[in-house]
């Protein structure tokens, strides 16, 4: 069974290209940082500058070229981590604006660059962290003196208005991060699991197998000629047929049990902490609840004796509903059985 990973492939490359962009940034920033050194600084802060500089630009060809980013990626600490860097990109403005003057040297607008790009790629409570650092870091400059009050207010509001701007970003992207996850496992005709969706929810049952034994039964349903159905009622009277399949099942099932839409008419029910004769009655119940409207064929399959791994009771599942297909009697005459819900609103 295919459980996908287009959500997981386009997080890694999401967090690769803000690595890149980071490291990129840095790196002309830096060369911008050393036009300035060599234009426009006091000789006395030239020295400084240059060191800083050279640890600023190194700090980016780093992060391109040798910090191990896939792996940082893939790793639970990656959010840890790109807050680290945040949080260094932060330190770093703040040092070499100290060492050019402090609070008269230009190089403080570079502030905003850590907070925008938290902004565009950091969960929230990371940007809150990353904008409320570099708010301290610019009252730690202006506490030397040397500006006057109105170009402090004026720069202090300028950085508290990007400062919101990027925590309301941040939670647009944690709402669009939210949905996007929702959707890559949520079929959207009935709203049930999809295959991936199915596959993770699966995680935690054969966990519990491979920790305590504790058996998995799958059911795999078939619905009986839903294409003569389409094409004698029309494909919208078919959608509404497999929305009625998939609340009923929903209905039906208790909880911690998970089901799901594979594809097509096929359904499936995982049922974790089930053996056969628990799983009986169950896969019974449900089956009577679908004759009502939808004729259908089961296959059931039980972990740990029909296989181990989600694959494994899939397959066996799958094999075992199209060896019951194949010995019941042709039933296309069941077709006329499917009929329009009349159930109450």
């Amino acid at each position: 069974m295919d459980q996908g990973g287009s959500h997981d492939d386009f997080e890694t490359r999401y967090w690769l290209r803000t690595a890149a962009a980071g490291s990129w940034v840095t790196i002309l920033m830096s060369s911008a940082g050393v036009a300035y050194l060599l234009l426009f600084a006091a000789p006395e802060h030239r020295l400084g500058l240059a060191v800083m500089l050279a640890v600023s630009l190194s700090s980016g060809l780093l992060t391109l070229l040798v910090v191990p980013w896939r792996r940082i990626v893939a790793s639970p600490r990656r959010e840890r981590v790109f807050l680290g860097w945040a949080f260094l990109t932060v330190v770093m403005i703040w040092v070499l604006a100290l060492v050019d003057g402090g609070s008269e040297s230009p190089l403080q607008l570079a502030l905003f660059l850590p907070m925008v790009f938290a902004a565009l790629s950091f969960p929230v409570r990371n940007v809150v962290s990353t904008v409320l650092l570099a708010l301290l870091a610019f009252i730690a400059l202006v506490a030397g003196g040397g500006l006057t009050g109105g170009y402090v207010l004026v720069f202090a509001a300028v950085l508290v208005g990007t400062a919101t701007m990027a925590v309301w970003q941040a939670k647009n992207h944690d709402s669009w991060r939210r949905e996007l996850a929702r959707s890559s496992t949520i079929d959207p005709l009935t709203q049930l699991l999809n295959r991936r969706g199915f596959a993770m929810a699966s995680e935690g049952a054969f966990g519990g197998l491979a920790r305590d034994g504790r058996p998995v039964t799958l059911a795999v349903i078939d619905l009986d000629y839903l294409k003569a159905y389409n094409d004698e009622n029309g494909h919208q009277a078919g959608d509404e047929l497999l929305c009625w399949v998939g609340g009923r099942l929903a209905e039906a099932v208790r909880a911690g049990d998970a089901v799901a839409r594979l594809g097509g008419d096929e359904f499936a029910v995982l049922l974790p902490d089930t053996g056969p004769v628990a799983a009986a009655p169950i896969i019974t119940r449900l089956s009577s609840l679908l004759a009502e409207r939808a004729p259908h064929c089961v296959g059931i399959a039980t972990a740990p004796e029909e296989g181990t791994s989600f694959d494994d009771l899939y397959r066996n599942a799958d094999a075992a509903l199209y060896e019951r297909k194949l010995l019941r009697p042709d039933r296309r005459e069941m077709v006329s059985r499917v009929v329009p819900d009349i159930s109450p609103a």
